[in-house]
């Protein structure tokens, strides 16, 4: 099976962020969009208190950041 150079993220990010605390109000809006990066992706997880997985960081200049679709805080929803 041959590797895939891309890697397709879903991501769901607050209009303000998020914190990965899990308490986000019951009037926070939110965007979902699906974004596919070549690999290496720039990106730095880290698991919230709330046990989902969100962007730390964005390597300067990396495929993620080139995209301007990311913000430290977004919640990762699926890769693959």
């Amino acid at each position: 099976t041959p590797v895939s150079r891309f890697t397709k993220f879903r991501v769901s990010a607050a209009a303000s962020g998020g914190d990965g605390a899990g308490a986000a109000s019951s009037d926070t809006k939110y965007e979902e969009y699906e974004v596919e990066l070549e690999k290496p992706i720039g990106l730095k997880f880290y698991k919230g208190r709330d046990g989902g997985v969100y962007i730390d960081a964005i390597a300067p200049d990396g495929s993620a950041d080139k995209t301007k679709q990311f913000t430290p805080g977004d919640r990762v929803i699926a890769t693959r």
